[in-house]
């Protein structure tokens, strides 16, 4: 196939992809968070943008096309190795810690307990990688310091026996610094829309000791219960 052949090809792709993100969210706008979804419209942009712009030639046209074709933890994770230190590689793991961080706390709660617990450890593993990776752009680092936020304290009272490996227990100290640099980071935009959370993050200062023995309580009965 000749390379215009492959850029026409690539590009409309790439423009299929941009057209279903924008119809889902016009669908079910409340259904998902608007800030991933803006993420994944940016995501599809810079594709087109780097691709038009040269990048890597069809090669690079060629991996954004992979990397939303290929949507399964283990693709994600062959396209951030085989990539390292472009930009689809720290889209693809974004993807893969959204996957981790949503599958682990929607099983916490059941009888996939351990295997949620493994995912929450393995999104805050990734997350914190990113957020070393992401100084340079403020929203990424928005969604890794409130991702981050979410997984330590769900990780706070588990017991040292359920952890994979030699990882550590959430640490709700570390969880409110992430929330606070969250909501320093945001500021005053759109004040009503983080008023819950910036309450919900005053009460844990408040009760931090409270609320980390409540953690250490629920989670060794929950152990028991396993």
């Amino acid at each position: 196939m000749k390379a215009e052949q492959r850029k026409e090809l690539h590009t409309n792709a790439l423009a299929e992809r941009m057209t279903r993100l924008i119809e889902s969210f016009k669908a079910s706008p409340k259904s998902t968070s608007v800030v991933l979804w803006v993420l994944g419209i940016l995501a599809v942009g810079t594709g087109l943008a780097w691709y038009y712009a040269g990048g890597k030639g069809s090669d690079s046209g060629a991996l954004w096309v992979k990397l939303y074709e290929d949507t399964r933890v283990a693709d994600l994770q062959k396209i951030y190795e085989e990539n390292p230190g472009t930009i689809p590689a720290r889209t693809a793991r974004f993807q893969q810690a959204r996957e981790y961080l949503q599958r682990g706390l929607e099983a916490m709660g059941g009888p996939g307990r351990n295997n949620g617990i493994e995912h929450v450890v393995q999104a805050r593993r990734y997350y914190q990688q990113l957020l070393l990776e992401c100084t340079d752009e403020p929203l990424l680092r928005q969604e890794a310091l409130l991702a981050l936020a979410k997984a330590e304290e769900a990780l706070v009272g588990i017991p040292k026996e359920q952890l994979p490996g030699d990882n550590a227990p959430g640490d709700l100290k570390e969880a409110i610094k992430y929330y606070e640099q969250f909501l320093k980071m945001i500021g005053d935009v759109q004040p009503e829309k983080y008023q819950s959370l910036r309450d919900y993050v005053a009460k844990l200062t408040a009760d931090r000791d409270a609320v980390a023995r409540f953690y250490d309580r629920f989670n060794q009965e929950s152990a028991k219960k396993k």
